[in-house]
């Protein structure tokens, strides 16, 4: 049967969904130079989306700061006091991980004001349908009690379970342990320039996806579609090669989508080059032969099977 260029377009759409659902997203918003996002139900890609909660009498702050960054204009700035039992910070998902992978998150703190309360980060896997994987609280980690007034950086690394498919990143204050007798609630820090990527090991090496974006998997398991690069190789920076991007034209009609060269040779069409577009006059229409019922710019004995096929299907 012929193709048309709504099948076109819905196979690169496909094709698209497909690498972004396997090439790692970047830390956005990483320094904070850009407002986070608030009174989100689900935190979106690339940036950070505050939280809190406690008694309504607790003082909790989670906001762009400007005050003391260590890089670029601003920070992140956590502060919590009052009550205890409360909690405030940011956090942001990452997707297209890959189980088994050795990752590393690491942030920059130092502090803000007086330190008496919880100040942590994590990693809390995710599966493809976004459900937490194990012990959400499982990597925190716990850094109150080395802050001084000047950045430092704090880093860990974790293998990714199986079933993972994404993470969220986690910076926080919490107030939950303290002593009853003498209780103090009174934190505040500064957070900058998070980082979170795979690790350089033998066992695990970048996989190049089709649309040029990158991925980390163990050597072997790269996600189907994909190249597999070196071992030890990793997404930062991505040296995957880009696609062959350019005008296709459907030469029966006229018309013309920007594709991968490699869709538009699959359907028969005609591809005008590497970074041309699809500008006025690119594709003209040429005369249908009724003959080539496959629409393959030729008639051969594959139209006849693709005819009898159509017939024997009672397609008109």
């Amino acid at each position: 049967m012929k193709r048309t260029f709504l099948s076109i377009a819905a196979i690169v759409a496909a094709g698209c969904m497909a690498s972004l659902a396997h090439a790692q997203s970047a830390v956005g918003n990483a320094g904070f130079e850009d407002e986070p996002l608030y009174d989100q139900p689900v935190p979106p890609l690339g940036n950070w989306t505050g939280f809190f909660g406690g008694p309504p009498t607790a003082v909790l702050a989670a906001l762009r700061d400007t005050t003391a960054p260590r890089t670029g204009a601003s920070a992140l700035r956590l502060a919590i006091g009052v009550e205890g039992n409360s909690f405030c910070g940011m956090q942001q998902p990452i997707t297209g991980l890959q189980p088994g992978v050795t990752y590393r998150m690491e942030i920059w703190a130092r502090a803000a004001g007086p330190v008496n309360n919880g100040v942590e980060y994590r990693i809390e896997w995710k599966n493809a349908a976004g459900g937490i994987i194990g012990d959400q609280f499982a990597l925190t980690q716990r850094i109150d009690g080395a802050l001084t007034n000047t950045y430092q950086p704090f880093a860990f690394t974790a293998v990714s379970p199986p079933g993972a498919a994404g993470a969220n990143l986690v910076v926080a204050l919490q107030t939950f342990a303290f002593n009853p007798l003498t209780p103090v609630f009174d934190t505040q820090v500064y957070i900058d320039d998070v980082s979170f990527s795979a690790v350089s090991l033998p066992a695990q090496g970048a996989c190049c996806l089709p649309d040029g974006s990158c991925t980390v998997a163990l050597i072997g398991a790269c996600p189907v579609g994909s190249t597999q690069q070196a071992a030890g190789t990793t997404c930062s920076p991505n040296l995957c090669p880009a696609p062959s991007i350019g005008a296709c034209c459907n030469n029966a009609t006229g018309a013309c989508l920007v594709v991968d060269q490699s869709v538009c040779t699959t359907l028969g069409a005609n591809y005008r080059g590497n970074g041309t577009t699809c500008s006025v006059g690119q594709c003209t229409a040429t005369p249908v032969c009724r003959a080539d019922f496959n629409g393959q710019n030729g008639v051969d004995v594959q139209d006849i099977f693709e005819f009898l096929n159509a017939w024997f299907a009672g397609c008109p």
